[in-house]
């Protein structure tokens, strides 16, 4: 796993949204993840958002955390859009504040093994780690185009830190 420090300008997400608390998601019979990213997929809401979007990437939006990573959060699956964009039907526009992240980029792997494996790498650096602290002022994971592959798919974590 690579990692980087990266300063981002706030930006705008509209997307569909879900309250949920990594509790949950270790819990089959209680996760929503899967079952929000499959819902978005399937309703092609990827495809109704593009006219409004300003890159091409697709992102998982981890925001609103109740007690850290211990409590829950809202996930928002989405993509950027311009700041004054209104939100369509069934979605809501999230406003992430300009932040300095630590950058995590996967070597190339199946998804969803890769993501699973960047988010454990991720909690392991932040459990170990004295110099950077979680700010979860917004969290985000980006599926650009070397995501396209779900065999070989390079994903993209941003964590935001204080």
């Amino acid at each position: 796993m690579q990692t980087r420090i990266e300063e981002r300008d706030g930006f705008s997400l509209m997307g569909t949204s879900i309250r949920t608390s990594n509790k949950n998601e270790m819990d089959p019979t209680a996760m929503k993840i899967p079952a929000h990213w499959q819902k978005f997929t399937n309703e092609g809401t990827l495809k109704s958002l593009a006219p409004h979007a300003t890159s091409g990437a697709l992102m998982g939006l981890y925001h609103t955390y109740d007690n850290g990573q211990s409590g829950s959060y809202d996930l928002t699956i989405g993509t950027t859009v311009a700041a004054n964009a209104k939100p369509i039907a069934g979605t809501k526009i999230i406003t992430v504040p300009s932040s300095r992240y630590v950058v995590f980029t996967t070597h190339p792997g199946q998804i969803p093994e890769v993501i699973l494996e960047g988010w454990k790498y991720i909690h392991e650096f932040f459990d170990s780690n004295d110099t950077y602290v979680r700010s979860f002022t917004g969290d985000f994971e980006v599926y650009d185009e070397r995501a396209q592959d779900p065999d070989k798919a390079v994903i993209e974590y941003y964590i935001s830190i204080k």
